[in-house]
């Protein structure tokens, strides 16, 4: 069975303004910034981290991003008091804010929009619904690249055990990219 083709987007048109769009990644896990931040500065976006809510809070201050993704699960100021004091701010009030965490429960995204996120992204966060979020939220008009190739899966393809799939649905469900990372290396050895 053959996959469906997916367009690759090879960048973003701002809509108004110059320069690049600037993106505050603020998550207590360097994994975690590290992947968002892979699929964001090849679109050319121009990207800063904070590994707290309160490093956060300072270098939105001083560098104003145009969009900030948040982990809403910190040590030391979580990302939903976070959000609520930059919502209090009167120079940073009205930048998006994505809240982003592996716990998908309907009560913690509640709690995020409630708390002033303006969307909601489960980790891992997938590239069609991080395209998706910063198109709603941003200025911008997305460049296609070129289509990725049909790929079938060769025929000595193996499915996961049931002991395998619960674990890598645990694994994703913590969020945890260097356990991922771990597991998928362990598959390949086996």
């Amino acid at each position: 069975r053959r996959a469906r083709p997916r367009v690759q987007l090879a960048g973003y048109r701002r809509a108004n303004g110059d320069g690049p769009l600037r993106i505050l990644i603020i998550d207590d896990e360097r994994d975690n910034r590290e992947v968002l931040r892979g699929m964001l500065q090849p679109l050319g976006f121009s990207v800063r981290e904070a590994e707290s809510g309160r490093l956060g809070l300072e270098i939105a201050e001083d560098w104003v991003p145009d969009l900030i993704f948040m982990d809403i699960f910190m040590p030391d100021m979580d990302g939903l008091e976070t959000t609520q004091a930059l919502r209090k701010h009167p120079c940073l009030c009205t930048i998006p804010i994505v809240a982003v965490s592996a716990a998908a429960f309907a009560e913690n995204r509640t709690a995020s929009l409630a708390a002033g996120c303006d969307a909601f992204l489960t980790k891992p966060v997938f590239k069609e619904s991080l395209a998706a979020t910063l198109e709603a939220l941003l200025p911008l008009e997305w460049l296609p690249g070129v289509k990725e190739p049909d790929v079938a899966p060769p025929p000595e393809f193996a499915t996961l055990s049931r002991e395998q799939a619960e674990s890598l649905a645990r694994l994703i469900g913590l969020g945890n990219i260097t356990a991922l990372k771990e597991f998928a290396d362990a598959l390949n050895r086996d």
